[in-house]
């Protein structure tokens, strides 16, 4: 087990005095059978109180509004949330991909279909049949095709940030063979589906190699914490969840934090909003994860922020 306390900080400033805003965050980790919320609160300022629901998508959402004059609003997210290594059955695992998409075909749930349906980050596009048929052989077992898959896209893509937007789709992308971890993610949903396997986006936190190796030593340095992080979670028989990372090239473990699911980046923004007052205002995002060694415990207080 791995305990990590974690802070989400967004700012936003305005040239002038903005009369109202209002968001929609997603920053509160789930829980799950290898994941558990141990404590979380908001910090707002100006201070307004955030009133939260469960979405479509079984994610925890905050609600908040600024109603009144403000040049300034931020968001600070503070939990502890303890990890576990993630087991999966190895008979969900071993099953050769031709049985496997049958069963998962034969699964009527409703829930399911959103995360076989194309979206417009995630098109059904002729882009990717190459990959399809060259990965997704009917003999080969489903969690080595979707790791042949993962490990194909962290080899094909360079990790090029600014050259894509939340806008960039799979397709896109699939031309260009560049973007961050939030592209590879769609690209490799794209992919898993149109060979037949439901799939679904995770946006949460990585903990990167040099904040362990205050503790440990010998990792290589994974790709993502700076702000946020993105993987997938394919759909395995026996209706196991089952995580990939593409942009780091290993299965998803002890050290993602998911924070929520959907059927891409659209669905799990981690704000969201709107606001009446004047055009061009700034926004700086920044994340810190830290592993704890001792009784975790949240602090308040200022840290470095890095430029979103």
């Amino acid at each position: 087990m791995t305990t990590f306390t974690i802070r989400h900080h967004t700012v936003y400033w305005y040239p002038s005095d903005a009369t109202e805003s209002f968001a929609e965050v997603r920053m509160i980790p789930k829980n799950t059978p290898n994941q558990r919320l141990i404590e979380h609160r908001f910090e707002t300022d100006p201070i307004v109180p955030v009133s939260l629901h469960t979405d479509y998508y079984g994610n925890t959402t905050g609600s908040l509004s600024v109603p009144f004059r403000h040049q300034s609003f931020s968001v600070n997210s503070l939990c502890t949330v303890e990890v576990d290594e993630p087991c999966y059955p190895s008979l969900s695992q071993e099953v050769f991909l031709g049985e496997a998409i049958q069963v998962l075909r034969s699964q009527q749930r409703v829930e399911y279909y959103d995360f076989r349906a194309p979206t417009p980050l995630v098109p059904v596009d002729e882009v990717f049949l190459p990959v399809v048929r060259r990965i997704f052989k009917l003999g080969k077992p489903i969690v080595e095709a979707l790791l042949e898959l993962t490990a194909w896209v962290h080899d094909s893509f360079e990790f090029a940030p600014g050259t894509t937007d939340v806008s960039t789709t799979a397709a896109q992308v699939a031309v260009s063979k560049a973007g961050v971890c939030q592209d590879f993610s769609h690209y490799m949903l794209a992919v898993a589906r149109m060979a037949g396997i439901p799939a679904r986006y995770a946006s949460g936190y990585i903990e990167t190699a040099q904040a362990k190796d205050a503790a440990e030593s010998g990792r290589p340095d994974l790709i993502g914490s700076a702000v946020t992080h993105a993987w997938v979670e394919a759909l395995l028989p026996g209706q196991i969840w089952m995580g990939f990372d593409p942009t780091n090239n290993i299965v998803a473990g002890d050290r993602h934090v998911i924070v929520a699911h959907g059927r891409d980046y659209n669905d799990v923004t981690p704000i969201r909003g709107s606001y009446r007052g004047p055009e061009n205002r700034t926004m700086q995002v920044s994340v810190r994860m830290e592993r704890q060694t001792g009784q975790p415990h949240l602090q308040t207080g200022s840290q470095s922020q890095s430029q979103f």
